[in-house]
């Protein structure tokens, strides 16, 4: 598994947002298929670590506004700090 982290822009209304997706080594990324589980407000640089085999700790910046931020994905634990 590999962690993707990118920025999208949803339009001229909507600002931009960092996203975190999970994925399959070796196989091509689509956000559809790879449905994000964070989404920021804003553009961030994150600090991603995998801490276990089947862990992964995230590095939030204090000020970053999350839309999403779920605990889990799958079998893989997600821990913000």
């Amino acid at each position: 598994m590999a962690i993707i982290v990118f920025e999208r822009e949803c339009g001229a209304t909507a600002p931009f947002n960092t996203q975190a997706s999970l994925a399959l080594v070796g196989e091509a990324f689509s956000p559809r298929k790879n449905p994000a589980f964070l989404i920021l407000n804003g553009k961030h640089t994150l600090n991603v670590t995998w801490a276990t085999p089947s862990g992964v700790e995230i590095g939030l910046p204090v000020e970053a506004k999350s839309f999403k931020k779920e605990q889990s994905v799958g079998d893989v634990r997600v821990v913000y700090k």
